[in-house]
């Protein structure tokens, strides 16, 4: 985890051009070319996990959109409820039996939505966490190659391994 952090902090600094010549020139001893290359391979590496955290994002936002209509849908039930129960003056007890129904069935249908959709706010919340370490492990791909000297590749696939690594 330390090493991922450090790695998209690293990245990202580098990953800006007014930093990554005179930096990467400094550490690495770097071309311009070979810099160009790196600052190409970032974006390549933003662009192609930025699609998955667009996905996920829309998953999220799919999820929460349900989990609201749900919670909505129970909440006017219960208001439905609630506005059927006898007077509380003249049948106090029959009243109060009736909001405890209504609230009981109210916990039960909220506990159920969430029991519903929360799997799918969980899976979307990891997705978009595997797509920002992937994007994060192979921006540390480009920037490990350019610090060591080794030749970028323009396909960013060459760089999968490093996200096994992370």
């Amino acid at each position: 985890m330390k090493r991922t952090v450090c790695m998209a902090l690293l990245s990202a600094l580098f990953s800006t051009s007014a930093f990554a010549i005179p930096l990467i020139n400094g550490v690495g001893g770097g071309s311009g070319d070979q810099n160009d290359k790196y600052l190409k391979c970032t974006q390549r590496c933003q662009d192609k996990f930025n699609l998955e955290m667009s996905a996920a994002n829309q998953a999220l936002q799919a999820a929460y959109d349900a989990l609201s209509a749900c919670h909505d849908e129970i909440t006017d039930k219960y208001q439905e409820k609630i506005d059927a129960c006898p007077d509380a003056t003249t049948a106090p007890t029959a009243h109060e039996t009736c909001v405890n129904e209504a609230n009981a069935f109210k916990d039960e249908g909220n506990a159920s939505c969430h029991a519903d959709f929360d799997p799918q706010i969980d899976a979307a919340n990891a997705q978009k966490d595997e797509a920002t370490n992937n994007q994060i492990s192979c921006m540390a791909g480009c920037l490990d190659t350019l610090i060591s000297g080794g030749k970028i590749e323009e396909d960013i696939d060459f760089y999968e391994p490093f996200l096994s690594e992370f």
